[in-house]
């Protein structure tokens, strides 16, 4: 994710003296990394086609438009449901993410500030209530849903300039410092089960969360931690595990195919939806392994 890039090894008969400045040059850039903000599944361009079109009333914008103005979490008067353990309340917490996702964009599409003040309430409601690393019968493991899904939403929402610094501040502090550990920890151990106990979207959710969450706080350890287990886990959620049979260029089977529509369809699309987010930070995971 760095911009910057050179060849060290011409360089290395410098001496200690260039070591050490390269050192200090090196850690300069690590903590301010050129991340594209806003960079979750909308770019800055993105967003801005949304508002032209739909201002125009060009088809067909205008009929998605029209559509996510019906949707019941795309309401200003949603109420959130924040638990200071989301385990508790996992698929809740995913409600309230797409309302604060759904909120902050009718925002920026139409000037409202009523719904990013809705998107707003809801983030601070949950990073003022989160004080444990989730628990639960299915936590860790799809908890990487709502987490996925609040980065997402907070990405979003960070144009909006009445969401408070130290409000922000306290939102990327609930992702890295409670969020991020069930993130971690899920992949690498899997609650201590066998590699291939969990379906791919099980993994899939977590390596979302992961390059959502590295985006939304300027993390650059956690981006890459999901990329590479995108590239390289030995879960079924990395690609060539969720992807284990391809029989031509163009086709191949999901690893949860004859499974319920819902659950593989849910697998393709947490994928899906990581790729668009590093595909947002210049990291092509679409084309990776020859597409």
């Amino acid at each position: 994710m760095c911009k910057f890039m050179f060849n060290v090894s011409r360089l290395a008969g410098g001496g200690t003296t260039f070591v050490v400045l390269l050192a200090g040059f090196l850690a300069s850039v690590t903590t301010a990394q050129a991340f594209v903000h806003p960079g979750g599944l909308h770019t800055l361009a993105d967003l801005e086609r949304m508002r032209t079109n739909v201002l125009a009333g060009n088809h067909p914008w205008i009929d998605d438009w029209q559509q996510l103005q019906r949707d019941p979490q795309a309401q200003s008067n949603w109420k959130p449901a924040a638990r200071a353990n989301m385990g508790v309340s996992r698929q809740r917490a995913d409600l309230d993410a797409h309302a604060a996702y759904l909120n902050a964009l009718r925002w920026y599409i139409s000037g409202d500030t009523n719904h990013a003040e809705c998107a707003v309430r809801i983030c601070n409601a949950w990073s003022a209530a989160v004080n444990q690393v989730p628990q639960g019968g299915d936590i860790p493991g799809l908890s990487g849903i709502p987490i996925f899904n609040f980065a997402l939403a907070g990405e979003l929402l960070r144009v909006y300039p009445g969401w408070q610094k130290r409000d922000f501040n306290q939102f990327t502090n609930m992702m890295v410092r409670y969020w991020y550990p069930v993130c971690h920890n899920f992949l690498a151990n899997h609650n201590g089960a066998c590699i291939s106990a969990y379906w791919a979207n099980w993994d899939a959710c977590n390596i979302g969360a992961m390059i959502a969450m590295g985006v939304l706080c300027d993390n650059t350890n956690i981006f890459n931690e999901g990329v590479e287990y995108f590239k390289h886990g030995a879960g079924m959620g990395s690609i060539s595990n969720a992807v284990p049979f391809l029989y031509s260029p163009n086709f191949a089977q999901w690893q949860e195919s004859g499974r319920d529509q819902e659950h593989a369809q849910l697998g393709v699309g947490l994928l899906g939806s990581a790729c668009q987010v590093a595909w947002n930070q210049g990291v092509d995971l679409v084309g990776y392994a020859d597409n």
